[in-house]
């Protein structure tokens, strides 16, 4: 029954919602944010709230200096609250035992996005299902795009008997010139014109938003096609 509680908590949000029938909103600063979201989500700026109904579905154009987009809220309650962001930034949060996100009290999203700033990283074209599970959330199907790279995958966030948030998602990479890739990653390769195609699995015992690669674990396969080796020494 907690999770039947939970589960009808996480509505909450698409019936109160409703209840508005319009409004608009703007302030300069919100400065909780970053301490509600655990630190993902930097103090936002220049905050304008639109919403609205269309038909019998509500509305919520949102625009700040860290996400521009909208929030469609649908009158049926079996179908998901959608989120179409242009752009999204984020940064790796820190792990807290202040505020602690329960992954199980979260409703089910279809996310798209079309810019996402995660600290450094930048990716394009982002698509991903966010499902309830008994445990907390799955995220499938996941895909995204980068330069000449593209990605798709799944991946959870759940909790253990113990409470302690675990992360693992399960990627596919295909690269069509690994070099350029990799250093819109912020990272270089000593391949130069080569393809590439990546699986890997790897899982944190944190949130998505806290991952740490120090204590991440997993498994990666690399397919490489035909390249050439830079920087290599004659007679090497």
């Amino acid at each position: 029954s907690t999770r039947k509680e939970s589960s009808a908590a996480s509505d909450v949000y698409k019936r109160q919602l409703k209840k508005i029938r319009q409004t608009a909103l703007t302030c300069r600063k919100i400065k909780n944010l970053s301490k509600m979201t655990e630190g993902a989500i930097p103090e936002a700026k220049d905050i304008y709230l639109n919403g609205r109904y269309q038909g019998q579905d509500y509305q919520l154009d949102i625009s700040s200096d860290l996400l521009v987009g909208s929030i469609h809220i649908p009158a049926a309650e079996n179908e998901l609250l959608s989120v179409d962001l242009e752009r999204l930034h984020l940064k790796k949060a820190e792990q807290t035992d202040d505020i602690e996100i329960d992954p199980r009290d979260l409703p089910e999203i279809q996310l798209n996005v079309d810019e996402l700033k995660f600290d450094e990283l930048t990716v394009n074209d982002v698509a991903i299902d966010i499902l309830r599970s008994e445990r907390g959330l799955l995220f499938d199907p996941i895909t995204f795009k980068a330069v000449k790279l593209e990605a798709q995958g799944r991946g959870s966030w759940q909790l253990d008997k113990e409470k302690q948030a675990h992360s693992n998602f399960q990627l596919s990479f295909k690269s069509s010139d690994i070099e350029d890739s990799l250093r819109s990653f912020g990272t270089s390769s000593a391949l130069k014109n080569s393809d590439a195609v990546v699986e890997t699995i790897i899982r944190w015992p944190a949130a998505p938003h806290q991952i740490d690669l120090e204590m991440a674990t997993g498994i990666s396969h690399i397919d490489l096609g035909p390249g050439l080796v830079k920087d290599v020494e004659p007679g090497a």
